[in-house]
């Protein structure tokens, strides 16, 4: 677990991150002390930028990211400390040099993979919860009453509203993710879905899934969180970007696998999978629900 603080006055703001970083592969977890989480953006100008959570996106640590951001910026003040946000941000879009095409296609696929993983995380969840009567239900019945509320989960919020798409992404993505990555979406769903016997609504659930991961304001995962803090040229006061964080949703209950919200206390980076430091291997077989329930999985943020 990350710690960041920042202290603020009228007159400064003091930033501050600790070192640890935890590494996942399949079942073995390290945690190490030594990885930097806050950086000066800009030199020569009070801008810092701070990251918790996935220590690096698609492979490439944050502080490359960064170190790419001060070469490649335009040079000067910006006004105010969201502009600074959204200049970074913005740089890492098509950024073919970091994100080339058939990498973000494997990025996907892990994602996918990622989200299946945690409705059979649900599914676990649901039966060990459930008491004797659910142990004679069988993992099918199960599985799609995962599969139906992660989809549920990923069209409406907790208060019933709709969940609509991220900003970052242009209108009618939904369909070019539908389109482009079809036959990701069908191998992964027959890998870890077909000795189940899914009815036909489930099936379709899961294709619906495999663009709401991409486009949907909910990530079941792990994500980075970007804090930028500091000074614009025109603001008389420390500023800290974004400035409120909110509670994120749940997909079952205070005890069950949690969906975080891009609502959080950072600026999310755009979305990916996770990198090969922070990810655990696709299962090799799928004949129980506690097969994929086993791993875990990270990913960055749009």
């Amino acid at each position: 677990m990350t710690s960041e603080i920042a202290v603020m006055n009228q007159r400064a703001v003091a930033l501050a991150a600790d070192s640890a970083v935890t590494l996942i592969d399949g079942g073995t977890v390290v945690v190490r002390n030594d990885q930097r989480k806050l950086y000066n953006l800009v030199g020569g100008l009070p801008v810092g930028v701070m990251f918790f959570g996935v220590a690096d996106m698609m492979g490439h640590p944050w502080e490359h990211l960064i170190e790419h951001y001060q070469k490649t910026a335009k040079a000067g003040a910006r006004p105010h400390i969201r502009d600074y946000a959204t200049s970074f941000v913005g740089m890492l879009d098509n950024l073919e040099e970091f994100f080339p095409k058939d990498r973000q296609r494997d990025e996907y696929k892990r994602l996918l993979a990622s989200v299946f993983r945690y409705i059979f995380h649900l599914a676990q969840y649901l039966r060990d919860s459930g008491g004797d009567e659910r142990q004679g239900v069988g993992d099918t019945v199960i599985l799609e009453e995962a599969i139906e509320r992660v989809w549920r989960d990923y069209q409406f919020r907790d208060d019933g509203s709709a969940r609509g798409d991220l900003a970052c992404f242009p209108a009618g993505f939904a369909e070019t993710v539908r389109r482009n990555y079809t036959a990701e979406t069908d191998e992964l769903i027959a890998y870890g879905f077909q000795p189940f016997g899914l009815g036909k609504p489930a099936v379709q659930h899961l294709k619906e899934i495999a663009v709401y991961c991409v486009v949907k304001d909910l990530f079941l995962e792990d994500v980075t969180g970007l804090v930028f803090a500091g000074f614009g040229s025109e603001e008389r006061y420390p500023r800290r970007h974004p400035p409120v964080s909110s509670r994120p949703s749940s997909a079952a209950s205070s005890s069950a696998p949690r969906p975080r919200s891009t609502r959080s206390t950072a600026t999310p980076a755009p979305k990916s999978a996770s990198s090969p430091t922070a990810r655990s291997p696709t299962p090799s077989s799928a004949a129980s629900i506690s097969t994929w329930s086993a791993g875990s999985t990270a990913r960055s943020t749009c």
